[in-house]
């Protein structure tokens, strides 16, 4: 079995790192929450959102991303 990714998967890899490494509020990266501030949480979820990676299952005509199991 070739559990290797192929070069599609490997470049929605990348994305996701380079998205997570960009957008992500510190005050979320180390275990925050809604709790701890919730402007960045809340901001958070929209720039997931925007995504569709809220509801990665999703039909993309729904407000999901269409994701393959894979990405999911």
């Amino acid at each position: 079995m070739d559990f290797r990714l192929t070069p599609e998967e490997e470049t929605f890899r990348q994305e996701v790192h380079t998205f997570l490494e960009e957008e992500c509020p510190e005050s979320l990266k180390n275990g925050g929450s809604f709790f701890s501030n919730a402007g960045d949480y809340i901001a958070w979820r929209k720039k997931l959102a925007g995504k569709g990676w809220i509801a990665p299952a999703w039909p993309k005509e729904y407000g999901g991303a269409a994701m393959t199991p894979m990405q999911q």
